[in-house]
């Protein structure tokens, strides 16, 4: 029963154009290790620079812990990813590298901007649900996950970042 939603869920959100393709890649490169760790330390740099020194270690932090957390996860789970994509993958698919990656930097992103620009802020949760939204769908659309791949990463990114800010808030000092 699973196995045919999943496959269902598949055919749904595969890639059906070159236009579709492209938009996917875009939104897939958007969630790579490589560009997020990029905008990791271009945000941890502008925090320095606006003396939020505590929260750029604790933002480079959350990111590093997420990158472990998807190595082990994937390693862990071992789930091999749909036979036909449009990109190469070698890693395991579940869970979502991709999704959990940009779910922890985007709501991480939130909190941190919280307090220094506090009037931007539903603006600021509907861009990244949406860009959310489509490095997930990429994801399903160049055919490289299931749907529960990009679920689970998003739900083990949110668990990842709010554990994160409890501990922060928690043993923060000054």
């Amino acid at each position: 029963m699973i196995y045919s939603i999943e496959n269902y869920l598949y055919s749904l959100f595969l890639a059906k154009s070159t236009v579709t393709i492209a938009v996917a890649l875009f939104f897939t490169y958007l969630g790579e290790v490589v560009t997020l760790g990029a905008l990791t330390v271009v945000v941890m740099l502008w925090l320095w620079q606006v003396k939020k020194n505590k929260d750029a270690v604790w933002f480079g932090a959350t990111m590093a812990v997420a990158g472990i957390a998807i190595y082990v996860l994937k390693h862990l789970f071992g789930r091999l990813r749909p036979e036909f994509g449009f990109i190469i993958e070698t890693s395991y698919s579940f869970p979502s590298g991709h999704a959990m990656a940009s779910a922890v930097f985007f709501t991480s992103i939130e909190y941190v901007l919280q307090d220094v620009y506090p009037n931007a802020r539903t603006k600021r949760i509907v861009i990244s649900g949406i860009v959310l939204a489509l490095i997930g769908w990429s994801r399903l659309a160049l055919g490289v996950h299931w749907t529960s791949d990009v679920l689970a990463g998003w739900l083990f990114g949110a668990i990842i970042t709010y554990s994160s800010i409890f501990l922060y808030k928690k043993y923060s000092i000054g």
